[in-house]
């Protein structure tokens, strides 16, 4: 038990769990598109690699301002801190192996890939001019959660389409609807995370929604955009003829599911509470369709 735990741990901390969750919803997009799979190794492979690279970036890269500020961090960036080497190492190799997969993929996907690229590293770096100084990304009041699901979503989304059938795809119903339903499954479970970070939110004088609704209506908040995650679902099944009854099936246990963990959040939960099991929601919604579908 203890070295299943310790490997959890690892696979959450180095952000090997979320971008594997990530691929895994990339995946979906070509079975519920019921996209040609002709490229998907390489598209999955890019994701994968993108997503490890852009996260442990991210973390990295904190982890500094954490030092320099002389503010005390939390177990996680502990981890990062003692392994900070070996995951610079491994971030390295995923930044090649990114490269690498993104120059099989057509020239289209690439022109999608440098906006979000651009938006995932700066995201952290600050560069925009508030007064007397430079913020990031991340620090522009209530938009922090907003662009992490437009991204994710995009990355989940658009460039299996763009690269399977090309980006005018994008634009049919059934893309819109799961481009959509990925924006507020993503929106819907990150809120949490911003219920974790509220306390260092508030100290670093940061406008985050639950600072502004409290953790309660945030909570409410994540299981209404799930409900509209459901009604998206049940149009595309009842209205539009757009999924098989498995897939909605599928989609309605593991939205509950889904649900029922965030109504557990609570600012003081374990790091694995919200890395692994919120995180982890992604890989309900994930084999739910497959195991209901096949």
């Amino acid at each position: 038990m203890r070295v299943l735990i310790y490997l959890i741990r690892n696979a959450v901390y180095s952000n090997l769990f979320i971008s594997f969750c990530i691929t895994l919803l990339a995946h979906q997009t070509y079975i519920l598109l019921e996209l040609p799979d002709t490229n998907s190794f390489y598209v999955l492979a890019f994701i994968f690699c993108s997503t490890f690279f852009t996260y442990n970036f991210q973390r990295i890269y904190r982890l500094k301002s954490f030092e320099l500020a002389g503010k005390l961090i939390g177990i996680r960036l502990s981890w990062i801190l003692r392994n900070r080497k070996k995951l610079f190492f491994a971030s390295m190799l995923s930044a090649c192996g990114s490269l690498f997969f993104l120059l099989q993929l057509s020239y289209k996907v690439f022109l999608l890939v440098i906006p979000l690229a651009i938006f995932s590293i700066w995201y952290v770096i600050p560069f925009i001019k508030s007064g007397d100084k430079k913020i990031a990304i991340r620090d522009l009041p209530f938009t922090k959660i907003v662009i992490i699901s437009l991204v994710w979503s995009l990355v989940m989304v658009a460039i299996p389409v763009v690269e399977a059938k090309g980006i005018h795809t994008l634009l049919e119903s059934k893309s819109l609807f799961l481009l959509s339903e990925q924006f507020l499954f993503i929106f819907a479970i990150t809120l949490p995370f911003d219920i974790r970070d509220l306390r260092y939110d508030m100290e670093s004088n940061i406008k985050t929604i639950p600072s502004y609704l409290g953790i309660k209506k945030t909570i409410m908040l994540s299981h209404i955009l799930l409900l509209l995650f459901l009604m998206l679902k049940a149009v595309q099944y009842y209205v539009f003829l757009q999924l098989s009854f498995e897939q909605f099936l599928a989609t309605v246990i593991t939205g509950g599911l889904v649900m029922l963990i965030i109504a557990f959040t609570k600012r003081r939960r374990p790091e694995l509470f919200f890395s692994g099991l919120i995180d982890g929601s992604m890989l309900l919604m994930y084999f739910g369709i497959l195991f209901l579908e096949y």
